[in-house]
């Protein structure tokens, strides 16, 4: 409804919205209100729920990617994770893992995937168990680090959360090599994990160089950080 004061004509006028400014009347067209359609409501309710699913990996992975750009690997994994929602039958039947999520990478600047050669295996044994192995290599062959690396930490960091966003807990695990060219036999490792029904499990490895004088190198280009195995349990 609209109004007169002062002369002047103030409100709603049927589909135009009277006011003034600087002394002048203004007529604009009246804000329309869209209903949001079934597909809009989902989607945004699909989007709220990667979110939180993201925030609560991201959350208890917060060690693992200390160094590494935040903000862009947020994106980015918000989005992998919406992926993985839109699609949850994208399944490897052999060893139950998301492909969609498989090998994401943390920091774009360096990819774990070209840093190290020789990849782990991830596999997810109910009830509660995780079973990891490290191939056999040659560090210096197999792994790339910068030149005054002495040794090479792998630090690997298992989490999971229901698929609701809600809760959570983490395992970590690390294996320290010496960065040379003597040959380095197979080995693996297990990790209790206390899996329920309709949970993501993400496992990840982060490889930290330690130069001659026993610090660990934090330059954000040799921070590779990935995902190295995703399940599912439903």
């Amino acid at each position: 409804m609209a109004v007169i004061k002062r002369n002047s004509l103030s409100g709603l006028v049927g589909p135009v919205v009277v006011y003034t400014m600087n002394g002048q009347q203004i007529i604009r067209a009246r804000p329309r209100h869209h209903k949001k359609s079934k597909a809009s409501r989902d989607a945004a309710k699909q989007f709220g729920l990667a979110s939180r699913i993201s925030s609560g990996l991201r959350h208890l992975l917060h060690m693992m990617l200390h160094g590494i750009n935040q903000k862009k690997t947020r994106y980015r994994f918000d989005a992998a994770i919406r992926e993985w929602l839109n699609d949850k039958q994208a399944i490897n039947d052999s060893n139950n893992t998301f492909l969609l999520l498989r090998r994401f990478q943390f920091n774009e600047k360096i990819a774990l995937t070209e840093s190290l050669r020789a990849q782990p295996t991830v596999e997810w044994v109910q009830p509660g168990k995780i079973v990891v192995r490290v191939p056999a290599l040659v560090p210096a062959r197999d792994m790339v680090a910068p030149a005054d690396a002495t040794s090479v930490q792998w630090f690997f960091t298992f989490v999971w959360v229901h698929a609701n966003g809600a809760g959570g807990s983490a395992s970590v695990h690390e294996l320290a090599i010496p960065y040379n060219n003597q040959k380095r036999a197979a080995q693996t490792f297990e990790k209790s994990a206390s899996f329920q029904t309709d949970q993501l499990a993400v496992a990840t490895l982060r490889l930290r160089y330690v130069t001659g004088d026993g610090n660990i190198l934090m330059d954000e280009k040799w921070l590779p950080a990935g995902v190295i195995g995703t399940c599912y349990f439903e």
